[in-house]
């Protein structure tokens, strides 16, 4: 039997990758085909994503996944989550999608749970309340951009949105409306209590779709930018976490956990339903959606992100680090010489991380880390009882 290929193009907050898989004989091999920066940008103060750079970025891969002239089935893209782009007829992109990291919603987290209850907010979406979360931001748009939501035609998220341009067809898939906390996990749609309570237009909220929905074919436009044939474009779990889980090598009838680990660190297990209760609350626990109507119950805990800043960092003062050698300097580094609480609000933002955490250390009487070795230990050993606290 011929081999069959498809390509996946998985969009992460520090970087993206276009990869190939070859299934032959039920067996799947994977191949990265092209990597690239997907670093935010700031613009007249606000922190935004450069989605046509990253547009361009994943045509590249397409074209050189084109020049091997293999059969290709279908293609997809799957991205980080809560970020969207507003768009109608005339425009595929209203205004530059804000980063989640942005500090508009700090406005509009406690408000907005003030005003329509976090117990009511809880109840309709099950999700853990995170100031990233899509309902703050479109808060943000009501309050500051109402003429931008009227004008728009639909939101869609990350993933959701490279999928429209590559097929015309707007929709959202069901794990990544799950991160917007404004999806409804028992009905497995929008919680119209809450787009009537936060005052968005209803019009702006597309189409859902399952996981595994087959959009359309390549526009023949980008086909012919390519080289790529018109293969099928599928939603498939367009929240890279979702996609992660769906692939774990478990047998049915097994106990097991997860812990997929990037950017953010999201640790948890799959349940068939969702669970939502005020112990799930308090505990700030969250429901998303997986692969086949199942509920990925998890938290998300800040993760890899402190690493990435500390390396950003040393490289804008000129000390250029790849991971592999963080890795070996962190390994003969002293263990337990100190350690932070990666859930302080002071890692959360950008900016001059390696500072941030030795000031953490002083504060708490602990000695601050002087190498990036030490810096780099610092962070594991705090993110492994991190870890081992959440479950």
């Amino acid at each position: 039997m011929n081999p069959t290929y498809y390509i996946a193009c998985d969009l992460g907050a520090e970087s993206g990758r276009v990869m190939l898989g070859r299934l032959e004989e039920g067996r799947l091999t994977l191949e990265e085909v092209h990597r690239f920066p997907s670093a935010a940008v700031r613009v007249l103060g606000s922190l935004r994503w450069d989605v046509l750079r990253i547009f361009e970025e994943i045509k590249t891969g397409l074209r050189q996944v084109a020049g091997r002239q293999v059969p290709v089935a279908s293609l997809s893209v799957d991205s980080w989550g809560v970020d969207y782009v507003l768009i109608n007829a005339v425009h595929p992109m209203l205004s530059p999608p804000f980063h989640y990291r942005d500090a508009r919603t700090e406005s509009t987290y406690e408000r907005v749970r003030e005003k329509v209850g976090s117990e009511l907010i809880f109840a309709e979406t099950g999700i853990q309340f995170m100031s990233i979360n899509t309902i703050y931001h479109l808060v943000s748009d009501v309050e500051k951009s109402r003429a931008l939501l009227e004008a728009a035609d639909s939101f869609l998220t990350i993933g959701d949105y490279f999928n429209y341009l590559f097929s015309g067809v707007p929709r959202v898939d069901e794990s990544n409306a799950s991160t917007t906390q404004l999806y409804n996990p028992r009905t497995r749609s929008w919680s119209q209590v809450l787009i009537e309570r936060c005052g968005f237009p209803p019009k702006i909220f597309p189409q859902l779709v399952p996981p595994g929905t087959v959009l359309g074919q390549l526009l023949p436009e980008v086909a012919a930018e390519t080289g790529l044939p018109e293969v099928q474009v599928v939603a498939t779990c367009s929240h890279d976490t979702g996609a992660a889980v769906a692939a774990v090598p478990a047998q049915e009838g097994e106990d097991w956990a997860y812990l997929s680990s990037g950017t953010w660190s999201l640790l948890g297990l799959e349940l068939p339903q969702p669970l939502i209760s005020e112990k799930v609350r308090e505990r700030n626990f969250t429901n998303e959606a997986g692969y086949g109507a199942t509920t990925r119950f998890l938290k998300n805990i800040v993760g890899l992100w402190i690493l990435q800043e500390s390396r950003r960092e040393w490289a804008r003062q000129g000390r250029e680090f790849d991971y592999a050698t963080l890795t070996r300097e962190a390994e003969n580094a002293e263990p337990f010489r100190s350690l932070i609480d990666p859930r302080a609000t002071r890692f959360l933002k950008p900016g001059e991380m390696p500072q941030k955490i030795a000031e953490f250390c002083s504060e708490t009487g602990q000695p601050a880390p002087e190498t990036p070795g030490q810096f780099v230990r610092c962070i594991f050993e705090s993110l492994a009882l991190l870890y081992r606290i959440t479950i």
